[in-house]
Order: C-alpha cells, then structure tokens, then sequence
C-alpha cells in the first residue's frame, strides 16, 4: 500500500496544480488576454483538474482502504454531475463566477458525505483491520 501511497498522490498534485492553471486561464480570460479562449473551455479546464484531483483522492481511498463502496462512487458521480453542469452553465451564457463557485461545490460534496454518513463507513473499515 505504502507505494500506491506514495505515488498517488502525484496525480494529487497535478489536480491541485491543474486548478491553478486553470484559474490563471480564467484570469486571461476575464482580462481579454486569451482571445481564442471562450469562457466555457476556461471553465473547463477547471473543472477537468477538480476532476483529477477527486477521483484521485477516491482511488487513493479505494486501494488504501482496499474497498470500492457504492457510497464513494455515489460521491464521485455527484462530483462529476456538478462539475458538468458548471461547464454547461458556461456554454449557456452564465457568468464566469457562477461557474467557478459551482465548482468549488464539487469538493464540498465529498466533504460533507464524509462528515455525515462516511465517517462511520470508515469506522467500520477501521475496526476490520
């Protein structure tokens, strides 16, 4: 487990590193600096890192754990669903902003299914060994 540890968290990394990027290129955007970017691929590109990132952090949970559980699949299809619908939301025409925020919503959903239901499926891993 200690190599998957170690090594996972490269693709940890890139989600975070990705998110900033992406941002830097929303910032280009909102300034009219990227003229061939419309909102919608900035958006993108955001959301594709936020992507990375969450399913590297369920697969990193999955091989730790060494489980794959509907409940944490359930949390990533969730993430999936809103980081779409916030590039869809960019394609329609809704402000950068609002894009944005919708995903930086898509971690939270991880967070608060942790915080209310996945703390005990973790207890029950735990006491199995």
């Amino acid at each position: 487990r200690s190599f998957g540890f170690g090594y996972g968290h490269i693709a940890l990394f890139a989600g975070i590193a990705g998110t900033g990027a992406g941002l830097q290129i929303c910032g280009y955007v909102i300034a009219g600096d990227a003229p061939a970017l419309g909102a919608t691929t900035a958006v993108a590109m955001v959301a594709g890192a936020v992507l990375l990132f969450m399913t590297a952090m369920m697969l990193l949970y999955a091989a730790l754990y060494r489980t794959f559980d509907a409940f944490h699949s359930g949390l990533l299809g969730a993430c999936i669903v809103i980081l779409l619908g916030a590039i869809g939301l960019a394609r329609a025409g809704v402000p950068m902003g609002w894009c944005l925020l919708l995903c930086t919503l898509a971690p939270a959903v991880v967070v608060i299914g942790a915080e209310t239901v996945g703390h005990r499926h973790q207890a029950e891993l735990l006491a199995r060994g």
